[in-house]
């Protein structure tokens, strides 16, 4: 996953990502705003200069009666 900069990684995971979503809702503000800066930091160390590209991969199973 190319997303360019770990704050647009983190808005698609926050919005998009229903377990993430629905973690957060219930954590005060004060604990997102941690997880936030701890999610940053890990992806700034893995990919610096703001050129976010994240391993990932998917399996898509279709079938038709």
């Amino acid at each position: 996953m190319n997303s360019g900069i770990a704050v647009t990684n983190w808005n698609m995971m926050t919005e998009a990502g229903a377990p993430i979503v629905a973690a957060l809702s219930k954590a005060d503000d004060a604990t997102k705003q941690k997880i936030k800066t701890e999610v940053f930091e890990l992806i700034n160390q893995r990919c610096p200069a703001d050129k976010v590209a994240i391993d990932t991969s998917a399996i898509v199973i279709s079938a038709e009666k």
